[in-house]
């Protein structure tokens, strides 16, 4: 995609779920944001059983804010942003890496400037990657950094046009999984990549305009499948790496997913209209199921999420790749002329119909995935019934995000059958069964 060269295979996710640790727990940073303080009006640090019992405070801080904070597995030290205002009014902000108790609070990776965010650990705990903004925030241009908790090694692992944002790593360590915004288009094109650990090696592995935004992402240790904010109207979708679709997870607007170590429920914050937030917790198969766990916290800085630790953390098994790419179809529901939110189709699940329906074109969108990175998409576009002096079948090869355009411009009202051809650089590839699509109509 994007005319990069054939990359390498991926060769490893992960097999069966195991059981729930009794020494698992939800952790989180709260920002005070009393009047007249901010933003050094100190935080706290909260323990909290995963079913919402026994919350407590272990640890406060009187000064300075703790943003984007991520505890370590077993939740023994924390790498947290402190965001701050120079003399001069600019945004600036630090990396910083403390104890769960407060002590060891130093700062790291000072000796390259800019805007620091979204820090976090890899699986052994003896690295942080984090998103730089060299230029300021709001310049725009971000690269992936990682370095070492004593701040030694800093190492810079991406170089690509645009922003990368909200890094987190696979879970061996191996590779970083992160969002790659192209902010020349509106809405701005975002997409899900990964980087090899130790730097080099980019691989797109979710690509297409079904998912007009993307930010808050969360990378499952099992089965290689992505939770995020999505669209604009800011719900938790989860995205599978092997093309198994794209799927809502809760209704409204959700922040800061994180998964629990079995990869069966998502912790997150949930907004308000009002900007209240609240810390949810929602079985990833069953939407409905969502229970909040606390609330009352404060607007504004307030909880900055929550992660998921366990000592020990469980272990898993290896097991290669063997899944094709998928093509997933999303209907774009717009809202005064902007896109509120988008409806994924049938290919989200083999149990729908093959059939689908668009009033207009332009509200067709398409997001093709594979958990071994991208190689190679081709659209064969079959009208019925076919026009007369028409070639019977349009192939289209995927290889830009301006191709999916030439998609859309192919289907004009009428009735049309869409197969998708994929592979990946693990050998993987197959070719869909037609998906009907009709345009125009009620």
């Amino acid at each position: 995609m994007k005319g990069a060269a054939p990359l390498l295979a991926v060769a490893a996710l992960l097999a069966c779920a195991p059981a729930a640790s009794a020494g698992e727990s939800l952790v989180w940073v709260e920002n005070r944001n009393e009047v007249g303080c901010h933003p050094d009006c100190g935080f706290d640090l909260w323990r909290m059983s995963p079913d919402g019992s026994g919350a407590a405070v272990t640890a406060s801080s009187p000064t300075r804010n703790a943003l984007w904070a991520d505890w370590t597995r077993g939740g023994h030290r924390i790498a947290y942003a402190y965001k701050f205002t120079t003399p001069e009014g600019n945004e600036a902000s630090q990396l910083r890496v403390m104890n769960a108790d407060l002590s060891d609070d130093r700062e790291v990776a000072a000796e390259r400037p800019g805007f620091r965010m979204s820090p976090e650990w890899s699986p052994d705990g003896d690295r942080i990657v984090f998103a730089l903004y060299e230029r300021g925030r709001i310049m725009g241009g971000s690269d992936l950094f990682t370095v070492a908790p004593d701040g030694s090694g800093l190492r810079q692992l991406t170089s690509l046009p645009g922003e990368e944002l909200e890094p987190t790593y696979s879970w061996d360590g191996r590779r970083v999984v992160f969002a790659r915004q192209d902010a020349s288009r509106r809405p701005a094109l975002t997409s899900i990549w990964s980087v090899d650990a130790g730097g080099g090696d980019s691989r797109e592995h979710v690509s297409g305009d079904a998912l007009v935004a993307l930010h808050n992402i969360a990378y499952w240790q099992l089965g290689g499948r992505i939770a995020f904010t999505g669209g604009s109207d800011g719900r938790i979708l989860v995205a599978s790496l092997s093309g198994r679709g794209v799927e809502p997870v809760t209704p409204g607007v959700g922040l800061e997913p994180a998964w629990s170590p079995d990869g069966t429920s998502l912790a997150y914050v949930r907004l308000a209209p009002g900007g209240d937030q609240a810390l949810w917790r929602v079985p990833v198969d069953d939407p409905d199921a969502a229970v909040p766990l606390r609330g009352d916290f404060q607007r504004g800085y307030g909880i900055d999420g929550a992660d998921w630790v366990s000592d020990p953390w469980p272990a898993y098994s290896v097991v290669p790749d063997e899944d094709a790419p998928a093509v997933t179809l999303a209907r774009l529901v717009r809202r005064d002329g902007a896109v509120a939110r988008a409806a994924f189709g049938p290919t989200s699940s083999p149990t729908r119909s093959r059939s689908f329906r668009v009033r207009r074109v332009r509200d067709l969108a398409f997001l093709a995935a594979d958990r071994s990175g991208l190689r190679r998409v081709e659209v064969l576009i079959r009208r019925r019934p076919a026009s007369p002096g028409a070639a019977a079948v349009r192939r289209v090869v995927i290889e830009t995000p301006a191709d999916w355009r030439v998609v859309r411009r192919s289907l004009r009202r009428g009735v049309y059958d869409l197969s998708f051809r994929t592979s990946d650089p693990a050998g993987n590839s197959a070719t869909s069964r037609p998906m009907r699509v009709r345009v125009g109509g009620r």
